[in-house]
């Protein structure tokens, strides 16, 4: 504590930027190792080529694609995160410790044209699996639980996949 003992504005300045330099690297270095932690976890410590390599070979690419695949089929139906109304393709990306473009690809190899399509499909589906076990008689309702903001949306989509109204689909 001898420096400090010094009144110059230089060594306090030098000293004030030297302890906060060492506090933000010790924060950067815990936050890197609990990334670096959870994605191990994630992946099973397995090391995979990434995508973006063109020397990789392509089966090992469609092993990984379709091993996001069942990662994300699993994931959705354990967190049923498609209820949400403000999922993203980031917020899912990032809870698969993937990125992107990769997702996008997976839920392609799955059938879907869009992220959206893909949520959408899986908000209908509980819909049609609610309104059959007679949970609510209200279909606003249920369009709301599901994850949709409007009714006109919900509505819209579930024509799209259907065919039909609810209404419709329900009077069978």
């Amino acid at each position: 504590m001898i420096v400090l003992s010094f009144d110059t504005l230089i060594i306090k300045t030098v000293y004030y930027y030297v302890s906060a330099g060492c506090s933000i690297y010790i924060a950067y270095m815990e936050l890197f190792e609990r990334l670096i932690e959870q994605r191990s976890l994630s992946t099973g410590n397995i090391d995979i080529p990434s995508p973006d390599n063109p020397s990789a070979p392509a089966e090992t690419l469609s092993v990984r694609r379709s091993s996001l695949c069942e990662k994300i089929t699993l994931h959705m139906k354990l967190t049923c995160d498609y209820r949400d109304p403000d999922i993203s393709l980031n917020m899912l990306a990032a809870s698969l410790c993937t990125n992107r473009t990769t997702l996008s690809c997976a839920l392609h190899e799955l059938g879907y044209v869009s992220f959206s399509a893909y949520i959408n499909s899986l908000r209908i589906e509980e819909f049609i699996q609610r309104v059959h076990s007679k949970e609510s008689t209200n279909y606003q309702d249920i369009f709301y639980d599901v994850g949709f903001r409007s009714r006109a949306t919900a509505l819209r989509n579930f024509k799209q996949y259907t065919g039909k109204t609810p209404s419709e689909y329900f009077s069978n």
